[in-house]
């Protein structure tokens, strides 16, 4: 897998995978999975325990989480603003609490009734911001960690979630793994 938001101070391009500064990044391996489905490059990231997936064509950059500044008053999922070049401030959604997903903290004590041996608990930061192009202007969404660009075998979503008011809009395949595609859109904020 390819890291994003590596080198160069943390900031990558999504597209074309080159760092800030014209550095190019190390290639995909495009070996993914065989069989239906569309090719297409993807982000790979965590959220909390799972594995996400978003296209390239509407990340802007990728960078570490540090410098967000509270905004007060701001809906519940947004946890302040992010300054990105060259001078625009873009707020920033807590993904994992506007998809729902429970934090390590949050499902610790439950998990560890339920099961034999502790969960291997994520990373407690939430590392990087994904800066989105979204139809309602640039948002930042706040994630665990980008893990890498990757090139993956789009699959429809789920039979169970096809009808459903979900974020899933298909699976991202590759041979290390499935992770959930999501639609970010739905979870920018109204203006």
């Amino acid at each position: 897998m390819v890291r994003a938001g590596r080198g160069s101070g943390g900031l990558a391009q999504a597209s074309g995978n080159r760092a800030r500064g014209g550095e190019p990044g190390p290639e995909a391996t495009g070996s993914g999975a065989e069989g239906p489905g569309r090719r297409e490059k993807v982000l790979w990231f965590k959220v909390a325990y799972s594995n996400l997936a978003i296209p390239l064509d509407r990340i802007r950059i990728v960078q570490r989480s540090e410098g967000i500044e509270p905004l007060p008053q701001a809906p519940r999922n947004v946890v302040g603003l992010i300054r990105i070049p060259p001078e625009e401030a873009v707020p920033v959604v807590d993904l994992a609490h506007s998809l729902g997903i429970r934090t390590a903290s949050e499902i610790g004590g439950e998990a560890s009734r339920m099961l034999p041996e502790p969960l291997e608990a994520p990373q407690a930061v939430k590392e990087h911001v994904l800066i989105y192009d979204s139809d309602r202007g640039t948002v930042g969404f706040l994630i665990d960690r980008a893990e890498a660009v990757v090139e993956a075998t789009i699959l429809p979503v789920p039979e169970a979630l096809a009808d459903s008011d979900s974020s899933v809009v298909g699976l991202a395949r590759t041979e290390e793994g499935t992770a959930y595609l999501v639609d970010l859109e739905r979870h920018a904020p109204r203006g």
